[in-house]
């Protein structure tokens, strides 16, 4: 394993990162009738927005999404929306039972 600032990467871990670099979606936009997506942690967001001095992670968000698309990746979705569906399902499963 790796250690670095905010904890150990294991193996897999550094593999599973090798898999998600820059270079490879470079490379996954080159193929014909590709759709590609990304998904977008509020943490990476968070962690551009300060890096860039942003005042505003939502306007981050919507300046990467855009670039993203620029380059020709078809969906960019926020990881927190996910949060929000499996919230309104529990809710609905708790009300149910």
């Amino acid at each position: 394993s790796v250690c670095c600032h905010s904890g150990c990467v294991t193996s897999a871990e550094s593999v599973l990162i090798q898999e998600q670099s820059y270079s490879k979606l470079l490379d996954a936009l080159t193929i014909p009738d590709m759709c590609v997506v990304v998904t977008l942690s509020p943490q990476s967001v968070a962690s551009l927005a300060a890096f860039i001095d942003s005042p505003s992670v939502a306007d981050t968000f919507l300046r990467l999404a855009t670039y993203l698309k620029t380059l020709g990746v078809k969906y960019v979705f926020d990881a927190a929306a996910g949060g929000d569906v499996v919230l309104l399902e529990a809710r609905e499963e708790f009300i149910t039972r």
